[in-house]
């Protein structure tokens, strides 16, 4: 009998054990059923506007089958139709798409002097998915007093640096310039870029810029570490800021191309000397008719496995012949600048290359050889590559006009950074 009793009551432990278990595995399994279902959720939980428009992405980890609808619910201080407009507050999210938006446009002629707030909320989930945890976002609406940050431009290349300028403008559209320092984090978009911070470049500032009282432009600094094809874009957009809103360009595209390789042979294509006739007092004082001229016979050819070293082998039958020389040598990189202005006011980076045996007085008549930086720089002119070749100083010279050809060499700072003679070259195929 006892042993009957223990037999029994092991085998009702079993079935206990069996039923707990069951109830577990069961419990599990309907657990693993909510947490395989494709979520939806908002991209980002932040957006700002200051005019125009916003939108807000929704997003899925699934596309769906056929269309589904999100319904979204709005509460806080911006009040829909008065403040901004939309259409049905919903979202939708075309079938084989994983991606829907809504967008919010701005009630110009409502804005009132203190920034509003406006909070969106998923309202549930179509049958089939889940909410995400990133369900809600805030809007922040610019009052009057607010102000806009954007970046210059939309797209930049770095070559060994980059510099690329954000403006901050009021809501009235004129330049702001900050009363003190004003600091401003940029986020690298990682899903968007190609290139790895500190592997393929690095900004050697931070994170954040530092727009200094009264300033016109605050400056992003990237630094080049290595140029790997395909692994070489970089998208810049804003951090966030209370009282700050991004306009018109709100994200930068930059190219990690590292400094341009000048190799091949080029041919004489023209003069400018716009840079020294723009000005009219001067012109009285420099003969136009002592200009340097140039033809189709006028080639160089630099040969090189890098950036860093070239061999430079002229082949100059007219002015530039005064200037060159004949003598094939080596030329050695000295670093990329921006000291130049272009005539629209610009100061474009070009590459500073040291070249022995140079003239400087560019004359048949006068001789003073000796190591020279010469600046070069691609750029399209009317459809076409040229090498632009910026003849300067960079020391001072005699500053009498007039006269034989070296009187049109000076000193960068002599006129205000400006290039005193521009060579266009065009490549042989």
């Amino acid at each position: 009998m006892a042993m009957k009793h223990i037999k029994d009551n092991v085998m009702l432990l079993s079935l206990a054990l069996c039923a707990v278990i069951t109830m577990l595995a069961s419990c599990s399994s309907n657990d693993d059923d909510s947490s395989v279902l494709p979520q939806i959720f908002i991209e980002q939980p932040f957006y700002s506007i200051a005019k125009g428009q916003v939108t807000i992405n929704v997003e899925t980890d699934v596309a769906p089958t056929q269309d589904i609808v999100i319904p979204v619910r709005f509460a806080g201080t911006a009040v829909r139709d008065v403040d901004f407009t939309t259409d049905e507050p919903q979202v939708t999210i075309k079938a084989g798409e994983t991606k829907g938006s809504m967008t919010l446009s701005r009630v110009v002629d409502n804005i009132p002097d203190d920034n509003l707030e406006l909070f969106i909320n998923l309202a549930g989930a179509p049958a089939g998915y889940s909410l995400g945890l990133m369900n809600y976002a805030s809007v922040n609406f610019l009052g009057k007093n607010g102000y806009v940050m954007s970046f210059k431009e939309t797209t930049g290349t770095v070559g060994l640096d980059g510099e690329f300028k954000i403006v901050l403008y009021d809501m009235k559209g004129s330049i702001y310039r900050p009363k003190a320092d004003e600091y401003f984090s940029i986020v690298i978009d990682e899903e968007q870029s190609t290139a790895v911070e500190g592997e393929h470049f690095e900004l050697p500032e931070g994170n954040v810029i530092k727009y200094k009282s009264g300033a016109r432009e605050g400056v992003l600094k990237v630094k080049m570490l290595k140029v790997e094809p395909g692994r070489d874009k970089i998208v810049f957009r804003f951090g966030d800021k209370d009282g700050f809103a991004t306009g018109n360009n709100p994200v930068m595209t930059v190219t990690v191309k590292g400094p341009e390789i000048y190799n091949g042979t080029w041919q004489f294509d023209h003069f400018d000397l716009a840079d020294v006739l723009m000005y009219g007092d001067w012109g009285t004082s420099i003969y136009p008719d002592l200009a340097p001229t140039g033809s189709e016979a006028d080639k160089f050819t630099l040969t090189g496995d890098s950036y860093l070293k070239y061999t430079f082998t002229p082949q100059f039958a007219g002015d530039l012949k005064k200037y060159f020389g004949t003598d094939s040598r080596e030329v050695t990189f000295i670093k990329e600048d921006k000291e130049f202005r272009d005539q629209s006011g610009n100061f474009p980076l070009f590459t500073r290359l040291r070249f022995p045996g140079i003239n400087y007085s560019f004359s048949n008549k006068q001789s003073d050889i000796r190591d020279a930086q010469v600046a070069f720089k691609l750029k399209m002119i009317d459809g076409k590559e040229c090498l632009e070749c910026w003849i300067g100083d960079w020391v001072p010279v005699d500053d009498e006009f007039g006269g034989e050809l070296c009187y049109w060499i000076y000193d960068d700072t002599y006129l205000w950074g400006m290039a005193p003679i521009r060579v266009y070259f065009t490549r042989v195929p």
